[in-house]
């Protein structure tokens, strides 16, 4: 369903965020990331995205890659 949302709306952040929700439920972290990672090239200022992608990377094991991203996402949310 998000991928056809996308087709249709490719600047669509918000069907790209939550596929990579739907990829993270599955416990699919490394397709979550991949996603996660186009919904901050197109909205570098996504919270939602740096959150989950660190949420994803946490998954993987990857400590300093989710610190990095929480932090962002809480940079991101105090600029707001």
């Amino acid at each position: 369903m998000y991928q056809k949302a996308v087709k249709l709306s490719p600047q669509m952040v918000l069907a790209f965020t939550n596929w990579g929700a739907a990829l993270f439920a599955e416990r699919k972290y490394g397709g979550a990331i991949a996603i996660y990672q186009k919904a901050v090239e197109l909205d570098p200022k996504s919270t939602d995205a740096y959150r989950h992608w660190a949420e994803a990377l946490q998954k993987l094991g990857d400590r300093a890659g989710a610190q990095a991203m929480f932090a962002k996402a809480r940079e991101l949310s105090a600029s707001k």
